[in-house]
Formats: C-alpha cells, structure tokens, sequence
C-alpha cells in the first residue's frame, strides 16, 4: 500500500520506447542501404554491368563503356545478377540421396564348372570385321565422264583451274582460248556437278612422272586428230 503523495512508477512501456525507436530507424536505414546496394548505378564496374547485360539478355555489350551499359540497363532499375539478390533465381530442391542398398554377404564357394567358363569366355578373341575395299580407280569408265570443251563457260572454267591450282591469280581478265590451255582441251571436267567427289579423289592424273609415250597415248585417246607427236618434247 502506497500513500497518496507516493509518485507513480514509471512504466516498462515508456523507458522502452526509445530504444524500440532506435532500433527501428537503424532497420530501416539497413533496409535503405541494401535496397541502394540493389540497383543499378555509375559505381558499378564494367565486368558487373557486362554480367547484368547477359542476365538480362541483352546483346551486343561486349566492348561497350559504362555510359553504354548504364543506358541500356537504366540507372535505379533492379540489379538481377547481384549475389544477395533472389530475383529471378530458382531454388532447386536437393535430391533426397538414396540409401545404398544392403550388401549381403554371400558364400564364395562357386562351381568349378563356372569358374573355367567364366575364364574360357575372357580369353576369346574378338575377330576384327574386314573392311570393305573401294573399287580401284581403273574400274571407272572414264570415258563418260564430263570433258573440258569449249562449250563450258568462262566462270566454268576459271572453276575448274582454280579447283586444280589454287594458287593461280588474275583469271578475271584471262580468254576461253587461255584456259582451254591451261586445263587441256577434252580433259576430265572434275568441278562438273554429275561427278562423284570420292571418284575425283582416287582418279590418276597426268604428272611429269609419265614417260614420253604415256603422254602421246594420253593426247590421241582425248584428240586423235592430232600427229607429228613424235618429235614432241
């Protein structure tokens, strides 16, 4: 019992509320600052501007200054690709990993007719398939393939030239009549579009490891009007 001139005491509620008060306006200021930390600004560097471009999808970045990436993001926005930030991120829910199923212990006794077989079967030798053999290239009826004539193009021919020596250079200005010696009148047309690539590649060519007598025979099989070739060099 209290007199009736005894102060009333203070209540829990009033000395507390200053320090709620505090508390308070330091979250806030907290939240402020993290909410500042979250957006996009000039004291961003490239590399995190760069990062956020790609986040967003956005192309044509690579090279660009920050006033270019600021422009494109918009300064204020929502920085996405912040690492504290959960926009646009997707928790996967972790795989309940599956218990190992219980080993039981088993006798090692094994017949002894499963043991020779199991080591009969390991020492059998895999026999390697054979591979088929391409048809050797004399097989060709080189007669009907597609010759170098003088009905081809000039396009055509500069083609085929540069197909055959493609270090040859300054064919824009050259004549039908140059080519047709450059690439052998009535020879194989290897660029035409009804020969086969793999044809091409396994067919024999005319070097100067050909004697004498294989290049005459060579040019009266292609133009058997041709003579006098026997004082030829």
């Amino acid at each position: 019992w209290a007199g009736a001139n005894a102060s009333p005491l203070p209540s829990s509620s009033s000395s507390s509320s200053p320090e709620k008060s505090k508390k308070k306006s330091s979250a806030q200021r907290g939240n402020a600052e993290q909410a500042s930390r979250m957006q996009i600004s000039d004291t961003m560097t490239v590399s995190q501007l760069q990062d956020e471009c790609r986040h967003r999808g956005i192309k044509g970045f690579s090279g660009q200054n920050k006033t270019w990436l600021l422009d494109q993001l918009g300064v204020g926005t929502v920085w996405l690709s912040h690492p504290s930030s959960a926009i646009g991120k997707t928790s996967t829910p972790a795989k309940a990993k599956k218990s190992p199923a219980p080993t039981t212990s088993r006798k090692v006794d094994e017949k002894p007719k499963a043991k020779a077989a199991a080591i009969k079967k390991d020492t059998k030798k895999k026999v390697p398939t054979p591979k088929k053999r391409q048809p050797p290239s004399d097989s060709v009826n080189w007669s009907e393939a597609p010759r170098i004539t003088s009905k081809l193009t000039i396009v055509q021919l500069s083609h085929e030239l540069q197909m055959r020596d493609p270090s040859v250079t300054g064919l824009s200005s050259k004549t039908k009549p140059w080519f047709l010696s450059k690439l052998g009148d009535n020879s194989v047309w290897t660029t035409s579009p009804s020969m086969n690539a793999t044809t091409i590649a396994n067919a024999p060519v005319v070097t100067n490891a050909l004697t004498k007598g294989q290049l005459i025979h060579e040019i009266m099989t292609r133009m058997p009007e041709i003579k006098g070739l026997g004082s030829k060099s």
